[in-house]
């Protein structure tokens, strides 16, 4: 596995580095996974 696998539940349960709400986390994996699109937002 690579270093990015590895690391990114950990980097996305730190809501202070990545901004995201915790309860779209799941979500947000789940779309990773399936391979579906994931588009990122600016606020």
């Amino acid at each position: 596995m690579s270093e990015l696998t590895t690391q990114l539940p950990e980097r996305l349960n730190n809501t202070e580095e990545t901004g995201l709400d915790a309860v779209l986390s799941i979500p947000l994996l789940r779309l990773i996974v399936e391979g579906g699109p994931v588009t990122v937002v600016s606020r």
